[in-house]
């Protein structure tokens, strides 16, 4: 009888540290491609990360109206798309609106406006206190529908229409026009000079806001996001990160030094191409539009490393969308 109950424990003891069957795993599916996809930015800053993961480093931002080309769906609710100036990175399929050619089309044919104002409402009702529908920042760009007394009645990306304080925004194509700190390579000393102070008004607009690794909007930035975002508020889209942004342009001598109350002499050659990091210029045609035939530059105060001939780099947009060494202007892109 001893023995029988050591062969019991024995037994029930074996049963407990056995591990249960485990039922056999789910194949995994692979990474669906979009050859042709499309969306637009549905928040008023989209959060793009470098891994399909919330926990994933932040590559960069969107604002609401974007146009974004959708390159891969994963397993779960992550998108693979690519920004306007050629940023690849994972956005969760909650933030985007999945359209097609012909919705990019309308869109561009149609009357939108831009947000002005650094924060804003969408609301459902043009009447203080209404229900905020979504928050709205400095650059967000949405369809006109209407006036509506002190509002006006837009379309969000989403299809949603709400109202949002007259004030707050702007006729994108009256505030293109507006960008004064886009000029011509011809332009007067007096053209130049007016470039370079709403180049600083804006840039110290952002005084207060708060660093974020890859940030570009006025939620938030990171040094090269600051740089895109006060180029693109007055019109200029740049490349995402400083490695990109100083090789964009053409070399200026000032061994010599600078003399910045007069236009700098350019270097006869224009600049060698360089290697590119895999989040450089897009090879497929921007999505914005085709850039005219002449692109308005402006002057960066971006400085090249090299020692044996310091370089002060000119943003030269000049060249057709799709060049690996220039980018296509905002002000074109809006058209």
């Amino acid at each position: 009888m001893k023995r029988l109950l050591i062969y019991l424990l024995c037994a029930v003891f074996a049963l407990s540290c056995s591990k249960p069957a485990q039922p056999a795993p789910e194949p995994q599916q692979p990474e669906r491609e979009d050859e042709n996809g499309l969306a637009f930015a549905a928040l008023s800053v989209i959060n793009m990360r470098e891994e399909p993961s919330y926990p994933a480093e932040l590559g960069t931002q969107a604002l609401m109206g974007t146009p974004l080309k959708v390159h891969y769906h994963d397993n779960d609710y992550w998108v693979n798309v690519e920004t306007p100036d050629g940023y690849k990175a994972w956005v969760n399929d909650m933030a985007i609106v999945p359209i097609d050619q012909a919705r990019l089309d309308a869109w561009k044919a149609s009357k939108r406006v831009i947000v002005t104002n650094y924060y804003s409402f969408f609301v459902d009702a043009p009447k203080p206190g209404a229900q905020h529908v979504s928050d709205a920042v400095w650059g967000d760009i949405v369809e006109y529908v209407a006036p509506a007394g002190k509002y006006i009645k837009v379309k969000l990306p989403d299809g949603k229409e709400a109202f949002i304080p007259a004030t707050d925004v702007m006729d994108l194509k009256q505030w293109v026009a507006s960008r004064k700190a886009v000029v011509p390579a011809d332009a007067s000393q007096a053209a130049i000079e007016q470039a370079r102070r709403l180049i600083i008004e804006t840039a110290k607009a952002f005084l207060g806001v708060p660093y974020l690794w890859a940030g570009t909007s006025i939620k938030g930035v990171d040094c090269s996001g600051f740089s895109k975002s006060v180029y693109f508020l007055n019109g200029y889209m740049l490349l995402r990160n400083a490695s990109q942004q100083y090789k964009t342009g053409e070399p200026v001598d000032v061994s010599q030094g600078l003399d910045t109350s007069s236009r700098p002499t350019w270097s006869s050659s224009a600049a060698k191409p360089r290697p590119r990091s895999r989040n450089a210029s897009p090879t497929w045609p921007s999505i914005w539009a085709t850039a005219r035939s002449s692109i308005p530059r402006c002057w960066c105060a971006s400085t090249a490393s090299s020692k044996a001939s310091p370089t002060i780099i000119r943003a030269n947009l000049s060249a057709p969308a799709a060049s690996s060494a220039t980018r296509t202007a905002a002000r074109a892109s809006f058209r």
